[in-house]
């Protein structure tokens, strides 16, 4: 191969690559032709050095390698330490690059001619070097290759800085020719010398077809040369010139260019101008349309309450247009030229910047609304962020309106409030549309209660969950509505499960924007659930009341359990009941009720045995359900009553002990329930006073029948100690008074005629002796009356009260209408009716201050009446009057009380102040008897 051969394969070389082959080849035919010169080796090795060039030899007979010292510094190999070898040189060559280095090798040692070639070594250290190797095969006698030889040399830094340079010129001319900018040269007549190929395209050229023309040639109007005359004048003057510069198309279109150009004298053979020149049509129009916009865009500002701002792309403040500037959180000269991130909290900075950068990625506006300190309170905005078109097409800078939503904030957080409390209330609201029935809106509780999503109720109408309401409901709805705009109703609403409840409507026409129909709905299930317990409760309590009623009317025992019995058995619904007494040792029931009616047995029960002594110990209602089994109850009880259930109830004393029991048995329908005790616990209470008062009753009627025999003896044995007081005083002092009356009449007649003053002793003697038989007699006749068995009754009354008038001067009137064929009634009567006449006459004499009293005794209808009238002060006058009485009131009237009780009768006393006391008895006489059988 040729050297012009492989310089056209290689490409085009610089200069410096001629010269490198040039000393290549000088040095290669320098060791050909001086050999045997060994003298020249130190110069050889120097140049190697400073041309960084290396020889080598291999022997294709002997297989020995031979290379330079510099070759081997080149290649990093230490000949003492390695074996120079081709097998080395191909280990070191790069492993891209063999095949093609093989190939020139054969090819020179093929056809016996020169070679050279291009390739890259990687060192032992790693690091690469390109070398360029020139080699040329040996001939033998032969003519047959028996070496090759040849000369190596690191180009590394040289292709590395044609590498760079080739870049660079490729970066520029590429610079260049895509620039949509102006880049050319021409002379001071105009003359474009050279130019780039984009301007040419952008004014319908070709670059050649545009070079070698004149520049006034394409500026449009009649001064264009001045124009330019004038031009080159400037930059002859100046060196430089800039302006703008109008062309003309090849489509007759106007393009205005701004230029920046440049005098260049030296080093040229003539001078020339270079140009840089912007294309500025699209801008200035831009410009145009900018403050035609700009202008628009003030008047739409200042018709409006809201404020512009005008971003760049990394959000800094362009321009700023409002008519308020009390909107702005800072004055508008600190903000223009600021960026967002500057002036705002962190928080809003990169809100600001992620839609500032979705705006201009996707073209589309977006809405903002944030929060800023104004005048020292929190305002809040609604900005919308819409990218503004640049000339190219792209977006680059952002418009914002912004306006003051605060009041709108404010409110929207007060109805947000208002729908949350909506939400959380206990109530189902509803706005429904007055025309069709259908909702509107709801809030939560009534979605809720049905079981719809709200989604759901919006579909609906209140067809679907008000079952009671049809067409005729609809239109009674609507009509009072019409009348009082507001009604309440109960009504039934439907679960989306099918199920229903009981709800409470209140329903209210509402005029806004139109008429709207808002229905607030209460789940009243509880409701009518604790109405129907009431009712039960009230139910329970009236029977609890009648039967209180029913129990306590009677003070009879056996009346009492009777009752009990049968109320308990109708409340409770239980087909059979009885009840008892507990005794001193033993439960005694002789009631019993069952559908039949009531029932007299008679049974008795220890107190410490079966389901009573159960009941006993614990003081608590017993309930079962399943008697059969029930190890309380025994088969002969049972059995005989056929029981299935039993509840047994304790009655409690003011002690808390057990004073009786009922029980019921066989409910109707069914088992006894928790609220049945609960039932029969309150007949048990209303029970326990029932009883308690007819037990202590009996005990009060046994105690009164007690005291009233104890008081009737204690009478007998006080009239019959009267009376023997009375024989007594008759029999005994009464005669001896009498005899000594005798006594004194004999001495009286004895001493006559004395007159030493004996006799009138003997007579004041005879006086005091008949004054002690008077009295002796009185009070014989007081304390037994003689006439009331000799003469009766009204004989001894009207003698009675004759000797009383005597002694006490009061007029005693006597009326005694008594039947003429009955001269006696019992002695206790008698004896009762004078004894009382006694203490009410002795009474009038005492305390009443009257001068006349009245007696009267009666019989009729087999009842003897007594009547004792005075005409005196009355009980009460003696403390309205301030005298003082000295006679203990009471116990005369206590003893004729208890005198006429013993009798079976009434006692009565009637007393008006001024006008007297009345005193009447009424004593019961089945049939008067005669003395004989009176005295018995």
């Amino acid at each position: 191969m040729k050297f012009p051969t492989i310089l056209r394969g290689l490409g085009q070389k610089s200069y410096w690559w001629l010269r490198g082959h040039d000393l290549f080849q000088k040095s290669l035919n320098r060791k050909l032709h001086f050999e045997d010169l060994r003298k020249s080796e130190a110069l050889l090795a120097e140049a190697e050095r400073v041309g960084q060039i290396g020889c080598w030899e291999h022997d294709l007979v002997t297989g020995q390698d031979v290379w330079s010292a510099n070759l081997c510094r080149m290649l990093s190999v230490d000949p003492t330490k390695t074996k120079l070898s081709e097998e080395l040189f191909w280990e070191l060559l790069h492993p891209d690059d063999r095949e093609g280095v093989r190939t020139v090798i054969e090819g020179g040692m093929k056809f016996a001619h020169d070679y050279e070639y291009q390739s890259r070594f990687i060192l032992p250290e790693g690091r690469q070097r390109t070398f360029y190797t020139w080699g040329k095969p040996i001939l033998g006698p032969d003519n047959q290759v028996i070496k090759r030889m040849g000369v190596t040399q690191d180009i590394s830094v040289r292709v590395e800085a044609e590498r760079s340079l080739m870049e660079s010129e490729e970066r520029y001319r590429d610079l260049v020719e895509s620039s949509h900018d102006l880049i050319c040269t021409h002379d001071l007549t105009g003359r474009v010398l050279s130019m780039n190929e984009l301007p040419a395209r952008l004014l319908g050229n070709r670059p050649e077809e545009l070079i070698g023309r004149c520049i006034p040639d394409q500026l449009p109007g009649g001064g264009a040369r001045i124009q330019f005359e004038e031009y080159v004048e400037r930059i002859k003057r100046d060196g430089f010139a800039n302006g703008l510069m109008a062309l003309m198309t090849r489509s007759g279109e106007r393009r205005v260019w701004e230029y920046q150009n440049t005098l260049r004298t030296e080093g040229v053979s003539a001078p020339l101008v270079r140009g840089m020149a912007h294309d500025v049509t699209e801008k200035i129009k831009a410009q145009t349309a900018l403050r035609e916009s700009t202008a628009r865009l003030q008047a739409l500002v200042n018709s409006i309450d809201q404020v512009a701002f005008e971003f760049d792309a990394d959000g800094t403040f362009l321009d700023i247009w409002t008519t308020d500037e009390s909107l702005l959180f800072l004055p508008r000269e600190k903000l223009l030229g600021q960026r967002v991130s500057d002036v705002v909290r962190n928080d809003l900075a990169s809100v600001y910047e992620d839609i500032f950068k979705r705006v201009l990625e996707s073209g589309k506006g977006e809405d903002l609304e944030y929060s800023l300190r104004v005048m020292g309170r929190e305002r809040w905005f609604l900005g919308r962020a819409t990218p503004i078109v640049a000339p190219d097409g792209t977006y680059k800078s952002i418009c914002m309106l912004a306006r003051d939503i605060t009041d709108r904030k404010q409110s929207e957080k007060s109805l947000s409030l208002f729908r949350a409390l909506i939400d959380q209330s206990n109530d189902a609201i509803e706005v429904v549309d007055p025309n069709t029935f259908r909702f509107l809106d709801v809030n939560q509780k009534a979605c809720s209660d049905v079981g719809y999503t709200r989604e759901e109720i919006l579909l609906m109408s209140v067809y679907d969950i008000d079952p009671t309401v049809d067409a005729a409901a609809r239109a009674r709805v609507t009509e009072a509505l019409k009348h009082s705009g507001s009604i309440i109703r109960e009504s039934i609403h439907r679960r989306k499960d099918g199920s229903t409840f009981p709800v409470e409507i209140n329903i209210n026409l509402v005029q806004l924007d139109k008429t709207y129909v808002v229905t607030v709905a209460r789940d009243i299930t509880e409701r009518k659930q604790a109405d129907n317990v009431l009712h039960q409760k009230d139910a329970t309590i009236r029977s609890l009341f009648h039967i209180a009623q029913t129990l306590t009317k009677t003070l009879e025992l056996d009346a009492i359990l009777e009752h009990l019995n049968y109320e308990s058995m109708m409340l409770i619904g239980a087909e059979g009941s009885s009840a008892g007494i507990l005794s001193a040792k033993e439960f005694t029931c002789d009631s019993f009720f069952d559908r039949s009616g009531p029932k007299k047995k008679g049974i008795t029960w220890p107190p410490d045995a079966g389901l009573l002594g159960w009941v006993l110990k614990n003081k608590r209602t017993y309930l079962t359900n399943d008697a059969a089994h029930d190890p309380l109850i025994p088969p002969e009880i049972h059995n005989p009553l056929a029981l299935r259930s039993v509840l047994c109830v304790p009655v409690l004393g003011n002690q808390e002990e057990v004073i009786a029991f009922f029980a019921l048995h066989n409910k109707r329908g069914g088992d006894f329930r928790p609220s049945d005790v609960e039932t029969v616990e309150g007949i048990s209470k209303v029970a326990s006073i029932a009883i308690q008062n007819a037990l202590t009753y009996q005990r009060t009627c046994r105690a009164e029948e007690d005291l009233r025999v104890l008081s009737a003896q204690l009478i007998n044995m006080q009239d019959e100690e009267r009376r023997r007081i009375a024989l007594e005083l008759h029999e005994g002092l009464a005669q001896d008074l009498a005899a000594l009356r005798l006594s004194l009449g004999h001495l009286k007649r004895k001493t006559a005629k004395d007159e030493n003053g004996v006799a009138s002793i003997i007579n004041e003697s005879l006086k005091l002796n008949d004054n002690l038989i008077q009295q002796v007699r009185a009070m014989s006749y007081t304390l037994h009356p003689p006439h009331l068995q000799e003469v009766g009754l009204p004989l001894a009354i009207t003698s009675y009260a004759h000797e009383f008038s005597e002694r006490s001067g009061i007029e005693v009137l006597v009326r005694a209408d008594l039947p003429k064929d009955i001269s006696h009634f019992p002695r206790g009567c008698e004896i009762t009716i004078f004894r009382i006449i006694q203490e009410c006459l002795s009474n009038v004499y005492r305390h009443a201050h009257s001068h006349i009293a009245t007696v009267s005794v009666l019989f009729q209808n087999e009842h003897l009446i007594l009547e004792v009238a005075d005409r005196g002060w009355g009980m009460g006058a003696a403390s309205k009057t301030g005298t003082e009485s000295h006679h203990p009131l009471g116990i005369g009237i206590a003893s004729m009380r208890e005198r006429v009780k013993q009798m079976h009768g009434t006692f009565l006393i009637e007393s008006v102040v001024g006008q007297g006391v009345t005193v009447r008895v009424v004593l019961p006489v089945a049939i008067p008897v005669s003395k004989e059988a009176r005295n018995q």
